[in-house]
């Protein structure tokens, strides 16, 4: 998958939608495709994050864990389980 998402990055950023980033304090890449937005470490894992008209979002983390974004900051990452609700110091989290 990693060698697939490199490629479709590679190929990608060579249109005028595409851009990339490097971070030289954290190794970090960063890649924008659209609404989509996808990262890579130092030690070559990605993450990416697409968000909705409805002001939510979702993606994968770097473990390939599914996760939402709804526009009240709810969240729920389908691989780890863990969820959050609420906002400030009311925001729960578990």
């Amino acid at each position: 998958m990693k060698k697939t998402l490199f490629a479709v990055l590679a190929l990608s950023a060579l249109s005028s939608q595409a851009y990339n980033t490097y971070d030289y304090k954290t190794g970090n890449s960063y890649y924008n495709i659209g609404d989509t937005h996808y990262g890579m470490n130092n030690k070559g894992q990605t993450w990416s994050t697409t968000y909705d008209n409805n002001g939510g979002a979702s993606g994968y983390d770097k473990n390939n864990n599914y996760w939402t974004l709804d526009k009240n900051d709810n969240y729920y990452n389908f691989g780890t389980g863990k969820s959050c609700y609420g906002t400030g110091i009311y925001r729960t989290c578990n």
